[in-house]
């Protein structure tokens, strides 16, 4: 219970100061991540364009299937847990991270109890989360729940979306995050992920 208790407080803190450090750099408004999806651009026609690249976390028990950017992914794939990944574009301004949980523990016992591990654990310090519900075809994906946050930091503002998952080997967490415009701009494209998410 310690290790995924303390893996669980590195992510929560990387979400917290990573993003906040990373922008205070730099002045300029951020651009869209994908390359031409704005807000003007249908979805249909930014789901034409782009391509999806897959990552494996180093313990290689899930895929993550998202959208190619410019410059490239910056993958983080030894974050203190093999079933851990994270991925940012080059300014770090939009942030993609998954996190795979074990089903058994003494931390919870099904899913509404891993759930409300995770949440007091990790989502508790971002403030109120607001429900939401994702659009994904994925029978695999047995059970989920969904939030959504904005914070404030260092005179940016952040949005995320945190969505915990259960699949047949394992409960997962799923975060979305950014800058707010590169965040309106691309959420729709990459909620994609929950589509094609598999374990292997």
């Amino acid at each position: 219970m310690k290790k995924i208790i303390l893996v669980t407080l590195t992510v929560a803190t990387f979400f917290m100061m990573g993003c906040g450090s990373a922008l205070s750099a730099s002045d300029d408004e951020p651009e869209s991540v994908v390359s031409g999806a704005d807000e003007s651009v249908s979805e249909d026609v930014v789901e034409a364009d782009i391509e999806l690249q897959e990552f494996m976390p180093e313990l290689e028990s899930y895929v993550v299937s998202i959208p190619e950017i410019e410059g490239g992914w910056n993958i983080y794939p030894e974050v203190g847990n093999g079933d851990h990944l994270i991925l940012d574009n080059s300014d770090m301004t939009f942030t993609v991270m998954m996190q795979k949980f074990p089903k058994e523990s003494h931390a919870y016992s099904d899913f509404a109890s891993f759930q409300k591990f995770y949440m007091d654990g990790v989502t508790a310090s971002m403030g109120e989360g607001v429900p939401q519900e994702l659009e994904f075809d994925n029978d695999d994906i047995l059970k989920y729940s969904a939030n959504y946050y904005e914070m404030e930091a260092q005179g940016y503002v952040f949005k995320g979306q945190v969505a915990v998952f259960e699949m047949e080997n394992g409960y997962y967490a799923g975060t979305i995050t950014g800058v707010d415009s590169v965040y309106d701009a691309n959420i729709e494209t990459f909620s994609c992920l929950y589509d094609y998410f598999r374990e292997q």
